[in-house]
């Protein structure tokens, strides 16, 4: 009976533990970015594939939580993948520091950012393209609805932190780290129907 006993009990307590971890481990990582057109108020659903000549816009809502905003500089990236191929294409980085970012954010909760705009408007997103790799030209709206590569038309959102390691580069100028995903991985969404699949 004793011995029936003990197992039941440590059952009991495995499983409570295991709970706990779950707990904390979801603490660890922010929701997903919400996608939306329509002025923010129509979520995109998973797969939605653009067709840019016809789309109002396309915005991103952030849940801010209190780890993003302790990170020195939390980025939100657009990402385009296939294959194996992960791109950063454009981003929208904020200084924690910064007077902007504690007026504005701190006491936030969330926040909306404009990624594709109508072309035939003059307000541009509020996302940067990322320069390492594509020419300055371009707009966001060219690197989402101008690839027709149909193994690389997959697009998401994350966001990241990033955090100076201490080091500094040649021109005396910080060193941050590689960062870490603080968010879930948005729903991906699509410039280009694979009709084949």
């Amino acid at each position: 009976m004793k011995i029936k006993s003990v197992l039941f009990l440590s059952i009991i307590l495995f499983f409570c533990s295991f709970k706990l971890h779950l707990k904390f481990v979801q603490v660890e990582i922010g929701k997903a970015p919400i996608i939306t057109s329509n002025n923010f108020n129509t979520i995109v659903k998973e797969g939605f594939v653009i067709n840019c000549r016809k789309i109002n816009d396309l915005g991103v809502i952030i849940h801010l939580d209190e780890q993003m905003k302790k990170q020195e500089i939390l980025q939100l990236e657009l990402h385009r993948y296939g294959n194996k191929e992960d791109v950063l294409i454009a981003y929208k980085s904020f200084t924690s520091a910064s007077k902007e970012f504690q007026k504005k954010y701190t006491e936030s909760d969330s926040l909306k950012l404009k990624l594709l705009i109508p072309e035939d408007q003059f307000n541009t997103s509020d996302f940067q393209i990322n320069t390492l790799l594509f020419k300055t030209s371009y707009v966001v709206n060219d690197l989402v609805c101008s690839l027709k590569d149909k193994t690389h038309c997959n697009f998401y959102i994350v966001v990241k932190g990033y955090n100076k390691t201490g080091e500094k580069n040649n021109f005396g100028e910080d060193i941050y780290d590689d960062g870490k995903e603080l968010s879930q991985r948005s729903i991906t969404f699509k410039n280009w129907e694979n009709k084949t699949q």
